[in-house]
Parts: C-alpha cells; sequence; structure tokens
C-alpha cells in the first residue's frame, strides 16, 4: 500500500465526510497506484472508521436539506449517485425533521412566487417546476 496516499485521503477524511465512492474518485488521482493498492486503501479507511457510509450518508442528508435547500428525492438521487446502499439511504432520509422539510419548502416556494410577477397565468406550474428542479 502506498503510504503516501494512504497520508493524504486519510487526513482529508479526517476533515470531511467521505463515502467510499468519494474516495475512488480522489484516488484516481494517484496514477502509480494499482487498482488493488486503491481498494485496500479504502479498506483500511473503512476498518479504522474513516469512512463509514452511514455516518457519511446522515450527514449528507443533512446538509443537503437545511444548507443547500434539496428536497428528499433530489437527495436520494444523488445518494445513489454515489452508490450507497438504499438500506442506508432510507434511514438516513428518516433522520429528516419534518417540520423543518416543510418550512424549507414553504420558504422556497414563497421566495419563488415573490420573483415571479403577480399576472403571470402560469405562476403556479412555475413554482411546482422550480421545487421539483429542487427534489420536492
Amino acid at each position: 500500500m502506498n503510504v503516501s496516499a494512504y497520508n493524504k485521503i486519510s487526513s482529508l477524511c479526517s476533515r470531511k465526510e467521505m463515502c467510499c465512492s468519494d474516495a475512488k474518485n480522489y484516488l484516481r488521482k494517484f496514477k502509480e497506484l494499482s487498482e488493488q493498492d486503491k481498494q485496500e486503501i479504502i479498506d483500511s479507511l473503512v476498518d479504522e472508521k474513516f469512512i463509514d457510509e452511514e455516518r457519511f450518508a446522515k450527514a449528507f442528508v443533512n446538509d443537503s436539506y437545511k444548507y443547500n435547500k434539496w428536497g428528499k428525492n433530489k437527495i436520494i438521487y444523488t445518494l445513489r449517485a454515489k452508490n450507497i446502499p438504499e438500506s442506508i439511504i432510507t434511514s438516513a432520509i428518516n433522520t429528516i425533521d419534518e417540520e423543518i422539510y416543510k418550512e424549507i419548502k414553504e420558504s422556497l416556494a414563497k421566495n419563488k412566487r415573490d420573483t415571479l410577477e403577480e399576472d403571470d397565468p402560469a405562476k403556479e406550474n412555475k413554482v411546482n417546476t422550480f421545487l421539483r428542479s429542487k427534489g420536492f
């Protein structure tokens, strides 16, 4: 195993949550590493709890709906793209506070309505399209 690559990615993992998919993408820049070496590094990171997909998913869900103001659909889609198992996705999505989620959705809809003209006949369609684009 390449110690330099391991030290760099373990340092990164100690500062921010990563999933296995993110770690694989990061390790691509180390051209001298074989696929087996990359997998050994990732396995070591998982064993040492630098990478924990369940912890990553919960943090990702929390940040995505509170700070990015994403809906559940967009969050689920993104987690699936990162190859997070469905059981972990479901568990993480269930941590969403429904009151805060509802407030975020209503706030986004109100802000979008305020940017549109009053007499626009397609106003609600535009608001709904905007909310769908955010994953609601």
